[in-house]
Order: C-alpha cells, then sequence, then structure tokens
C-alpha cells in the first residue's frame, strides 16, 4: 500500500514511448496569467504534452514522454522556481 505522502509517478507505453505523468511544485505561480505561460513554455518544447496548472495549490502537472528534469528547465527558463 502506498501512503497519500508519497509521491507517485503513473507510467504508460505508448508507440514505445514512456508516457509519465510529472507533479511539480511551483510557488512563484500567482496568477492564471502565470499558468499560461507556464503552459506555453512547455508546449513549445513538448507539443503532445497534457499541461494542467493549479493555480490555488502551485502544482504543475504534465504527462508527457520527456523527462522531469527537462519539465523545471522548461518552467525556470520563464521565471518560476520549482521546488
Amino acid at each position: 500500500m502506498v501512503s497519500k505522502d508519497q509521491n507517485i509517478k503513473y507510467l504508460v507505453q505508448v508507440q514505445n514511448k514512456m508516457i509519465e505523468t510529472i507533479k511539480l511544485k511551483v510557488p512563484s505561480i500567482a496568477c492564471e496569467a502565470c499558468a499560461k505561460t507556464i503552459t506555453q513554455a512547455i508546449k513549445t518544447h513538448e507539443s503532445d504534452a497534457e499541461v494542467k496548472v493549479d493555480v490555488d495549490r502551485k502544482i504543475v502537472s504534465v504527462k508527457t514522454d520527456a523527462s522531469e528534469e527537462s519539465i523545471k528547465q522548461m518552467i525556470e527558463a520563464v521565471g518560476h522556481t520549482v521546488e
């Protein structure tokens, strides 16, 4: 049994690619404009990614085959901090 407090990555194999849901805490998110900027930055590099931004919880969820590190770098490149 996995506790709710543990970070879990969900993996699905699609066309020989591992699709992963990455959830990142981004404390610098303040509004919908921040969410749009982050989403556009990720989609520019990973057009097939599914991006969801929870402004209230300051969580970015990305369903992608890109690495977590590359997603962090994309978010940081537009001026946001990732914990």
